[in-house]
């Protein structure tokens, strides 16, 4: 074995070899052939059965599927509300009766040895007349002894149950009527009442709110709040009726006040919102307000309203004291919601979790087209000893490695960012969008290719780690898959056993999913923590994963 000369003239060769005489050359000269290289690595690919099998399989779940629902009215950028199929259940979840899926629709405070009187109006917005059957579903208290009745405006006649003959489109009120147990200082009852139709083609609708052929109404009455309390307070909207465009949201302010005669630290929060809905509170510093006797606070109210509802909705604001939780004090507000806009499903189809193209069927095609392309990318050159071809021209270790980044990565494209291009691209082409929402929705085209990137990114460098620790490329793929659902593994423990909702971070399906609605915005989507720390996961993944290529291709001697 001799040491070679540059045939350019000069200076020794820094690698051995028998038969290659390799030399440094231009920088722009050394990028071009690593280009020729990937290319050549690319196409190489592309002419294994297997590559070609998953890359036709994927085109077919993520571009032709797509699209061919598409064509028929599902899966469009635009979608009509009405006849939106995500709505489908909306109506089913309002006509549940139990405590928790129906909110507390109306909550009053009342004084010891007092009633609270609750005006509830019924309509009938079927075609054709009919009878409505409301009665008292169910009540839930803290202490027995209270009285709960129905009965028409001005009459005496309490009852459990009534009967109104509507005829169509028309309306009726009752009043339900909860009286607390005598002497009773503190304490509260929940009231379900329920109402349905006798006629089948008949609709009911408690406080406007559309439903099925039943619905149910839950109330809630508080007793505690006197006068002579040291912790009195109270809560006031100064707007107690509003109106909100579907898909929008309302600020409404209030102001609280310590009526007592003592300090008190009052917590504030809503209740009874709608399924979907969601509120915060502003002005409040850290959420506890803290008052002196006398003293009064302005803060708001915000609620956000899903895209999906039209009815008339009651909701409340209540404050809890903290020297004495057995008081509260609150707000109902009537929120009548209008006018359902179309519906624009961008980021759900492209990137909802578990449910856009980019979903768990999406990763899986991934994961096995980088087990194949991956696999073998390092661990055959070492099992044959081929790497001193790459070597051959003038190159380095590090262009060897970009070489084998580039091909994989590359070879991953046609099953990520690609075919999401063009998916999105036979979608808008379908949707029959115009000029402005091409221009509001430029994004989208950098969110595909970032997400794909990164996706391409992590397994990519997970796949040559493993390929360059065994000149196996079938043990190179299974630790390839096994590191892949062992971190789903890893996370489903954490999450179900421990009760950390952060463990998904640990997981690489799980970081891709929410790191794309993050990307994507999809709305709807609750993070227990920024999906930052997802990404940081992938990224961290991918420079381990690099490091161990580099140390592997470094400690190579390339003259074996």
């Amino acid at each position: 074995m001799t040491r070679a000369l540059d045939p350019r003239g000069g200076k020794e060769s820094r690698i051995y070899t028998d038969r290659y005489t390799p030399w440094k050359g231009e920088l722009g000269e050394r990028h071009w052939i690593v280009l020729r290289a990937i290319n050549d690595g690319f196409r190489h690919n592309l002419r294994n059965k297997w590559v070609k099998a998953i890359i036709a399989l994927a085109w077919v779940f993520t571009v032709v599927f797509p699209l061919l629902t598409a064509s028929f009215g599902m899966n469009q950028l635009i979608q009509d509300a009405d006849s939106a199929a995500r709505y489908e259940n909306y109506e089913e979840y309002l006509s549940e009766l139990d405590e928790y899926g129906i909110g507390y629709r109306m909550v009053k405070n009342i004084e010891p040895d007092s009633m609270a009187t609750f005006d509830v109006w019924v309509s009938n917005t079927g075609e054709r007349p009919d009878i409505i059957h409301v009665y008292i579903a169910d009540i839930r208290a803290d202490q027995p002894g209270w009285g709960v009745w129905l009965n028409l405006p001005g009459s005496m006649n309490a009852t459990g149950e009534l009967n109104f003959s509507l005829p169509a489109g028309e309306m009726a009120n009752f009043n339900l009527s909860v009286a607390a147990p005598p002497g009773l200082i503190t304490g509260y009852a929940d009231v379900i009442i329920g109402a349905e139709s006798e006629g089948a083609s008949s609709l009911v609708s408690l406080f406007g709110g559309e439903t099925g052929v039943s619905k149910g109404l839950a109330t809630r009455t508080i007793v505690g709040q006197t006068e002579a309390s040291p912790y009195h307070f109270t809560i006031t909207a100064l707007q107690p009726v509003g109106s909100v465009r579907a898909g929008d949201s309302i600020t409404i302010d209030h102001v609280i006040e310590n009526t007592g005669t003592e300090a008190d630290i009052y917590n504030v929060f809503t209740t009874g919102l709608p399924d979907g809905w969601r509120s915060s509170v502003d002005g409040t510093g850290d959420g506890a307000i803290d008052l002196e006797p006398g003293e009064s606070l302005n803060f708001s109210v915000t609620f956000r309203v899903p895209d999906d509802s039209i009815s008339t909705n009651y909701v409340s604001v209540l404050g809890l004291s903290t020297m004495d939780p057995s008081l509260t004090s609150g707000s109902v507000m009537i929120i009548k919601v209008t006018d359902i806009p179309d519906v624009d499903l961008t980021a759900e189809i492209i990137a909802g979790p578990n449910t856009g193209l980019a979903s768990s069927l999406f990763m899986l095609f991934t994961l096995f087209l980088a087990a194949i392309a991956g696999s073998k990318a390092i661990a055959m050159d070492l099992a044959q000893r081929s790497y001193t071809v790459y070597f051959a021209r003038p190159i380095g270790k590090m262009d060897y490695v970009a070489i084998k980044y580039g091909t994989v990565g590359a070879t991953l494209s046609m099953v990520t960012i690609l075919p999401l291009l063009c998916a999105y691209l036979g979608l808008i082409l379908l949707s029959s969008v115009g000029g402005q929402y091409l221009m509001d929705h430029a994004w989208v085209w950098g969110a595909i290719v970032l997400h794909g990137l990164l996706i391409i990114i992590v397994l990519t460098s997970l796949s040559l780690a493993f390929s360059s620790l065994t000149t196996r490329r079938f043990t190179a793929a299974f630790g390839l898959v096994v590191a892949y659902f062992m971190t789903f593994v890893m996370a489903s423990i954490i999450v179900n056993v421990f009760g950390e909702a952060g463990g998904t971070a640990v997981s690489i399906y799980d970081s891709v999913q929410l790191a794309g609605a993050g990307i994507f915005g999809v709305e709807g989507v609750d993070f227990d923590y920024s999906w930052g720390y997802n990404v940081l996961t992938l990224l961290s993944i991918s420079a381990i994963s690099t490091l161990a290529v580099l140390w592997k291709v470094s400690r190579t001697e390339l003259s074996e």
